[in-house]
């Protein structure tokens, strides 16, 4: 299970991702721009677009799963969109 807290000052209100898989998350991170969260599920990454106005988290629509073939046991942001894991 994912939330995102976006009002944790004034109400601690959540967000879930719809997350479309099993397993245990192992790491995740928010991109430097903090638009897009990635979370590490196995060998797979699973990207997801937060959307501040309607304060809505969705899977993104050009890759939401990438499977790296391994196992993830580190994400960090790298670029404005970008991550790097080991």
């Amino acid at each position: 299970d994912t939330s995102v807290l976006f009002s944790v000052r004034v109400d601690n209100r959540r967000i879930k991702a719809d997350i479309k898989s099993s397993g245990l998350i192992h790491c995740a991170c928010w991109t430097k721009d903090g638009t897009r969260l990635v979370v590490a599920i196995g060998s797979a990454l699973h990207s997801y677009i937060w959307n501040d106005i309607q304060k809505s988290l969705v899977a993104c629509s050009f890759c939401p799963i990438f499977d790296v073939g391994g196992y993830i046991c580190a994400i960090e942001a790298t670029g404005e969109a970008q991550v790097a894991v080991a």
